[in-house]
C-alpha cells in the first residue's frame, strides 16, 4: 500500500491524496495482509487537545483493475493551512475496524495553493517486456542442482522513459502518472477517467525510467489489462499533489518485437 502525500512535506491546501492498494492472490508467495483490502477512504483532521477530529467532505474517485485499487480523495473545499490530517481507510469488514476506520497515513498542509500543473515534454520511448513463457524449473546435473534466481516475471510489462517532469511545488518522487489506454480506433479520450495512476519509479541502473506498468514479477504488480502481443498505445499525464495535470504525452509499446526478457 502507498499513500500520497508523504508525512515529510508540507502539502498544498488543495491537495488530493491518493491511496494505492495492491490486490494479491491468496496463493502468492508475496501475499499482503488481508487488512490491506480498502474499499473507501476519507480525510480527517488530526485531533488535538483543543479540537476533536472532523471528517473532511470529499469526493472519492475509485480506479479498480485486476491488480490494484486506487482511491483519489478530492476535498470539496481547500483544507486549513498548517494543520495535520489523517487518511482513514474502510474495508469490506467494517465490524473489524474502529468506527473512524483504520489509519492509513498522515500528512500536513502548508499555507499555499498549487494551481499550476507540472511541465513535461512527454515520453521518449517505452520498452516492452513480453512474458517469458513457462516458469523455469530446477535443473539437476552431475550432483549439482541449479535453481532459478530471483522472482519470475508473470505477465507482460513495459517501462516508460523520458525527461523528468518539473513542478513548482511537488518533487519528482511525489508525482504520479495518469495512464489512459487507446480505444479500438487508436484514439485516446482524456475526458474519461484514467485506466491507472502510477507512482514515479526510477531505476538506479536504468537512466531515464519514469515508471513501469504491468506484472513485472510476482512481488511487484502494477498491472492493468493490456495486450501481450502487437502494438499498444497509451496516453500519459503527470499529476502533482494538487491533482494539476501536465499536457498529455503519448507512446506506442510494441510487444510484437519485444525480446524475450524472462527474468527482470
Amino acid at each position: 500500500m502507498t499513500v500520497s502525500p508523504p508525512p515529510t512535506l508540507a502539502a498544498p491546501i488543495n491537495v488530493q491524496p491518493i491511496v494505492t492498494v495492491v490486490v494479491t492472490d491468496p496463493h502468492d508467495g508475496c501475499l499482503s495482509p488481508a487488512c490491506d483490502v480498502v474499499e473507501h477512504a476519507q480525510i480527517r483532521s488530526a485531533p488535538t487537545r483543543a479540537r476533536a477530529s472532523q471528517v473532511i467532505e470529499a469526493r472519492v474517485e475509485r480506479l479498480q483493475t485486476i491488480q490494484f485499487t486506487t482511491l483519489r480523495i478530492v476535498p470539496l473545499a481547500p483544507l486549513s493551512p498548517n494543520r495535520r490530517y489523517e487518511i482513514r481507510g474502510f474495508s469490506v469488514w467494517p465490524l473489524q475496524e474502529p468506527e473512524r476506520g483504520r489509519l492509513l497515513g498522515t500528512f500536513r498542509t502548508g499555507s499555499y495553493t498549487d494551481s499550476a500543473g507540472p511541465t513535461w515534454s512527454g515520453p521518449a520511448r517505452a520498452d516492452a517486456h513480453s512474458l517469458a513463457g513457462p516458469l523455469r524449473a530446477a535443473r539437476r546435473g552431475q550432483g549439482v542442482i541449479s535453481l532459478p534466481v530471483g522472482p519470475e516475471q508473470i505477465g507482460p510489462a513495459f517501462d516508460v522513459f523520458g525527461p523528468t517532469p518539473v513542478d513548482d511545488h511537488t518533487s519528482p518522487s511525489s508525482l504520479r502518472y495518469a495512464v489512459w489506454q487507446a480505444g479500438d480506433d487508436g484514439s485516446i479520450d482524456y475526458r474519461r477517467p484514467p485506466t491507472a495512476i502510477l507512482a514515479h519509479e526510477p531505476k538506479h541502473d536504468t537512466e531515464g525510467r519514469l515508471f513501469v506498468a504491468g506484472a513485472e514479477n510476482e512481488c511487484m504488480r502494477r498491472a492493468f489489462p493490456f495486450p501481450a502481443t502487437g502494438r499498444y498505445r497509451v496516453g500519459i499525464k503527470v499529476l502533482d499533489l494538487a491533482g494539476n495535470a501536465s499536457s498529455p504525452g503519448e507512446v506506442t509499446i510494441d510487444f510484437g518485437g519485444a525480446p524475450n526478457k524472462g527474468r527482470r
